[in-house]
């Protein structure tokens, strides 16, 4: 990896490891100041409605201009709201608009960085690279989801809010000095495999190239198919998501056997991702959708296990089996996708799962009550099941190939 990248990573780990920190710390924060549930409702709200508005348009001004661009503005803009919520926690001046109002902008401008620092990355590291490097940034993002959490609520529960969000937002300062340092220049139009009459033209409005990216996705049926099957997935994990905390901690050992299962989660992704960057699959969209299998085994393993050990391996086993599959996931979109589309595809990508989580995470609850949570889990893992077979039958999936050549070499070392 170039010190370049080393460097541009490293203020991207921090910006994942703000994100994931103000996911705890804002309610943790609301509920220390005295707050209440429809004031955290709000902002989690606000977080989302920010999330499904702003992804597509991030992903066509990650194509439109220059990737550092998008990614300084947006760290820019999610330390100063980090700034604003430390100062108003400090004066206990802080109210409901001013909650939602910064975790709405906070959302939206991470709904800008993450389609620009995919099409940074794919135009920076050299084509033989991608995967090993998706591999490790895929092991550092699953390891700043796990810490991320665990700080903002230790820092604002022992520290305080104001403390807390000025630490978040260091963590974007930090990271916006990366990107102005180290980002510089990229050229995003070169691609290995780009089909004739795709691309951006200078000369097309906003609207134009919203409409290309989803050209893009739908002119490539494993690209398409693979979207909605991820779609279907996350639904079911939405569910389960919520759920199967509440039935650990009801039935397997309380709080402390949450704990052992969320740390499994993290763990089995971490290595998932790490066995992803090693190992090359000549045919990743057929070969690599088979660990997604996994996955439905450790939400079925509800209906069987009452003990937490059995259902923390499992899942661990599911969560290797699933970040495996996103490391050679991203690759394939990469190497198959011209680079002046990728934050467009990727924006497609992550709203379409994005989209698809929480709407499984709302109809958990009332389902729940009404049929029995265990049962809803199990619905919800043949969602899991139908999602990781049915790609196995698109053809255009099964045939689409990368050879060693494309992905096993090695990076530049600077």
């Amino acid at each position: 990896m170039t010190t370049r990248m080393t460097a541009v990573l490293t203020g991207q780990v921090l910006s994942w490891l703000g994100d994931a920190f103000q996911v705890v710390a804002l309610p943790v924060a609301i509920v220390v100041a005295g707050g209440s549930a429809g004031q955290m409702a709000a902002a989690i709200t606000a977080t989302t409605v920010a999330r499904l508005v702003f992804t597509l348009f991030g992903g066509v001004w990650a194509d439109r201009v220059q990737p550092r661009i998008v990614m300084a503005a947006s760290d820019a803009v999610r330390a100063a709201c980090g700034l604003v919520l430390a100062c108003c926690f400090w004066a206990g001046a802080w109210s409901t608009p001013v909650i939602v109002g910064c975790a709405f902008v906070t959302a939206a401008a991470g709904a800008f960085y993450g389609p620009a620092f995919m099409t940074w990355r794919r135009a920076v590291v050299p084509a033989g690279a991608r995967r090993r490097t998706n591999g490790t940034i895929t092991s550092l993002r699953q390891l700043m989801l796990m810490l991320g959490p665990v700080l903002g609520g230790a820092v604002v529960g022992f520290a305080g809010a104001g403390v807390g969000f000025a630490v978040n937002a260091a963590t974007f300062v930090v990271s916006l000095g990366a990107v102005l340092v180290w980002a510089g220049q990229v050229d995003t139009t070169a691609s290995e495999l780009t089909e004739a009459g795709e691309g951006t033209e200078v000369d097309e409005s906003f609207g134009e190239q919203l409409v290309a990216g989803w050209r893009a996705v739908r002119s490539r049926s494993w690209l398409l198919f693979g979207l909605l099957a991820a779609g279907f997935y996350h639904i079911g994990n939405g569910a389960i998501l919520v759920l199967a905390p509440l039935l650990v901690a009801r039935e397997a050992g309380g709080a402390h056997a949450v704990g052992i299962v969320a740390a499994a989660e993290g763990l089995g992704g971490f290595v998932g991702a790490a066995l992803g960057s090693r190992i090359h699959l000549r045919r990743p969209l057929f070969s690599g959708w088979a660990p997604l299998l996994l996955m439905p085994l450790w939400a079925f393993s509800f209906a069987v296990f009452h003990s937490v050990w059995p259902i923390a391996v499992l899942a661990a086993v599911g969560y290797a089996g699933l970040l495996f599959y996103d490391v050679h996931w991203e690759t394939a979109i990469q190497q198959a996708v011209p680079g002046e589309l990728q934050g467009r595809v990727h924006s497609w990508d992550i709203l379409m799962s994005f989209v698809a989580l929480p709407l499984g995470s709302v109809l958990a609850a009332p389902l729940a009550q009404t049929f029995g949570a265990r049962q809803v889990i199990a619905v919800a893992a043949c969602f899991l099941l139908i999602a990781s077979v049915v790609p196995l039958f698109i053809r255009s999936m099964r045939e689409f190939t990368l050879e060693p050549s494309q992905t096993d070499q090695p990076a530049p070392s600077r």
